[in-house]
C-alpha cells in the first residue's frame, strides 16, 4: 500500500487533536504536524513533499488561512489542499489547481467541463 504524506496546519488545538487521533494510526498515512499556521510559508512545505495539506482552524474564512492557501496554490499548483473549519458545518473544502497549456482550445475545453452554477434556473437572456 502506498503511503500518503499529509501535512496538518492548525490554528485550533482541539480540532487538530481529533485529526491527529484519526490520521496518526491510519495505515497508509504519514502525518506531519500539527504545525502552527501562523508564520508558516510555502518554502516550509518543500522539505516534506506532501500529497495533501490539511488546514484546520476555527473559522474557514480566516484571512491568514486564505492568504496561505493562495500562496501554497501558487507555489505548488498540483498539490491538493483541504480546509476544515469548525464554522463550516459538516464540510471540507478541497482546493486544487491545474496548469493548462496557453491555447484557446484547452481553455474552452476547461470552461465546458465546469459545472454550470445556475443549473436548473431560467437562463437570463443576453439580448437587450
Amino acid at each position: 500500500m502506498r503511503t500518503h504524506c499529509i501535512v496538518l496546519l492548525s490554528t485550533h488545538s482541539l480540532l487538530s487533536e481529533g485529526l491527529v487521533r484519526l490520521l496518526r494510526g491510519t495505515e497508509g498515512v504519514k502525518l506531519i504536524g500539527p504545525l502552527p499556521l501562523e508564520g508558516f510559508r510555502s518554502a516550509d512545505l518543500a522539505q516534506h513533499a506532501p500529497d495533501l495539506v490539511l488546514v484546520a482552524g476555527q473559522d474557514a474564512d480566516d484571512a491568514a488561512a486564505k492568504a496561505l492557501l493562495v500562496e501554497l496554490l501558487q507555489a505548488f499548483p498540483d498539490l491538493p489542499i483541504a480546509q476544515i473549519g469548525l464554522s463550516a458545518g459538516n464540510s471540507v473544502r478541497v482546493y486544487t489547481s491545474r496548469t493548462l497549456p496557453a491555447n484557446m482550445g484547452d481553455l474552452l475545453s476547461m470552461i465546458r467541463s465546469l459545472p454550470v452554477r445556475g443549473a436548473g434556473k431560467e437562463e437570463a437572456s443576453s439580448e437587450p
